[in-house]
């Protein structure tokens, strides 16, 4: 349990000790039962007008994956409100798919989407929800490119991508091999994405994040699993963290959310971004964390909230209830050393035994604004 506070006194900065924690990662395939539980295919009544893909490909099209289809699915996507895509693989190019608005994508059993990459770019995404609202994906079943042998740069490429959008729903998602995240909500300028909903699935293997969360406003992140995740820092399940000061995070909630395995963090909290000049522009965030499970990340759960001297940090609050930490390669909590405005409040902690629980809650009451009640 020593090393729940080791790298705290060390005032190490948050990003050279993740990539210090990834040197010790080996990918673990979750149990089957596992896996099993947090998938669940969406039982969905077809509504009466829909488009099938298959209707839109050539006679005597390729069912192998192995034909670019990308233009043709593409169209029928900007063409229908509800689309449905075949029981069987689709290879997609680099141009990936953009979703406008008001439009429902429906995946079938033995529906896939094959990534072909590269990925070199910011927007080298797969399935894209840019600027847009209203926006239901259901049983997506994608695979990223981080195993191609082209040549690829950056960290981008998550397997859907939620910029400057509202009212999304994701449901059921089957995401693994991408080289960035699983899922990325947010914006790439100074914007936000509002009202997201994402619920069940199964994130594993990606290269960056399972899922990032830059800038946000009632999202609802719940009962998915994140796995093995590792590749390219910050390489943690759920990473809640503005890239700018102009970036918001308001109501963001995380509900039975299991990380397995992933190289650096379960799930981590950094809000150094919006750190300000000026008292009056304090940014606040609210952000709650609810029966949250950790199996054998480097750290289980990691927060970094005030690491630039001279600016003023954000206030608010985070709620940690009733999460349960265990096999953490490294330990249980790493924060950074600095004090911070934000008030975390951990109620209900459980951990590999008693004993490790006892050490952990006596650590956090020693920490200036932080509560724990168990």
């Amino acid at each position: 349990m020593r090393t729940t506070v080791l790298l705290l006194s060390l005032g190490l900065p948050a990003m050279f000790l993740l990539w210090i924690l990834g040197k010790n990662y080996e990918y673990r395939l979750p149990p089957q039962s596992l896996t099993s539980s947090y998938l669940s295919n969406t039982n969905l009544v077809m509504p009466a007008t829909r488009s099938y893909i298959a209707d839109d490909l050539p006679n005597g099209y390729d069912r192998s994956g192995k034909t670019d289809y990308t233009a043709l699915i593409q169209r029928a996507v900007n063409e229908n409100k509800v689309t449905v895509f075949p029981s069987f693989p689709l290879l997609i190019n680099m141009n990936g798919l953009t979703v406008p608005s008001d439009r429902i994508l429906i995946f079938q059993k033995n529906s896939i989407l094959l990534f072909s990459g590269p990925a070199t770019a910011k927007y080298s995404d797969i399935i894209k929800v840019y600027n847009a609202e209203n926006v239901r994906i259901v049983n997506a079943k994608i695979r990223g490119s981080r195993n191609e042998k082209a040549e690829q740069r950056g960290e981008w490429s998550a397997g859907i991508s939620i910029l400057n959008s509202r009212n999304i729903v994701i449901e059921n998602p089957r995401i693994y091999d991408t080289f960035g995240d699983g899922i990325f909500i947010g914006s790439e300028d100074n914007g936000y994405s509002e009202n997201i909903y994402i619920s069940n699935g199964w994130i594993d293997n990606v290269r960056r994040n399972g899922i990032s969360i830059t800038s946000a406003k009632n999202v609802f992140v719940n009962h998915i699993l994140i796995s093995n995740t590792h590749g390219t820092l910050p390489e943690c399940g759920v990473d809640i963290e503005p890239s700018v000061e102009d970036h918001i995070m308001q109501n963001v909630n995380l509900n039975d959310v299991y990380t397995f395995n992933n190289s650096s963090g379960g799930i981590s909290v950094n809000m150094n971004a919006l750190g300000v000049k000026e008292r009056s522009r304090i940014k606040t965030v609210n952000i709650n964390i609810t029966r949250h499970t950790d199996d054998g990340s480097a750290y289980a759960f990691t927060t970094s909230l005030n690491d630039i001297k001279g600016l003023y940090d954000a206030q608010g609050y985070i709620n940690i209830t009733g999460s349960h930490w265990q096999n953490n390669r490294s330990g249980l909590y790493w924060k950074s050393d600095n004090e911070q405005r934000i008030k975390l409040n951990f109620k209900k902690l459980k951990t590999d035994s008693n004993g490790k629980t006892q050490e952990l809650v006596n650590f956090l009451k020693k920490q200036k604004n932080i509560a724990v009640s168990n």
